[in-house]
């Protein structure tokens, strides 16, 4: 993976004060004062270009972590708690919503992707 998109996808997704951190056990070098905050500066650009598309992301990735935990199990989530289901579906799904989030941010960004806002 290149070092630049790497460190901008920790800034994406990682709380601000812990990126030097988490960096670090990237292997990577933990930017200076003045870097930082550039880089904190463009990871909330970048994140509020996806800011519309949260709602649907949220949906479909439930919808998306209902049907990979099930797919997963087989036949075996019929024997597990609905509790136990409840929360594999939610964690996955919070994971996928934010990888979902980031990715199109970045590829966003890149000018890889576009999306037009319009209503219906």
């Amino acid at each position: 993976m290149k070092p630049l998109l790497r460190a901008r996808l920790v800034w994406d997704l990682t709380p601000h004060h812990e990126v030097p951190e988490v960096l670090k056990l990237l292997g990577m070098t933990a930017p200076g004062p003045d870097v930082a905050t550039l880089s904190c500066a463009d990871s909330h650009r970048r994140l509020k270009r996806v800011e519309p598309l949260k709602a649907d992301f949220a949906k479909m990735s439930h919808m998306s972590a209902e049907i990979m935990i099930r797919t997963m199990l087989g036949g075996a989530v019929d024997e597990l708690d609905s509790e136990l289901v409840a929360l594999l579906v939610k964690q996955h799904g919070e994971v996928i919503r934010v990888g979902s989030l980031v990715s199109a941010a970045q590829l966003l960004d890149a000018g890889i992707l576009t999306y037009s806002r319009t209503t219906k």
